[in-house]
């Protein structure tokens, strides 16, 4: 035996597309940090590149 709400949904829909809806956010919060981190470390990269060359020359 199933319970509807209002608009026709399982009570366990609506749960489980709420974790659903919290799990996206916390992938897309982690991806925004990482794309951060990995422009951090390239600018680091090209930084460290072009002191090198500096070096050499």
């Amino acid at each position: 035996m199933t319970y509807h709400t209002l608009f026709g949904f399982c009570n366990w829909d609506i749960v489980a597309s709420v974790i659903l809806v919290g799990t996206i956010a916390v992938f897309a919060v982690r991806n925004h940090k990482l794309k951060k981190i990995e422009k951090e470390l390239e600018e680091q990269v090209l930084n460290l590149a072009n002191e090198e060359s500096t070096i050499t020359e």
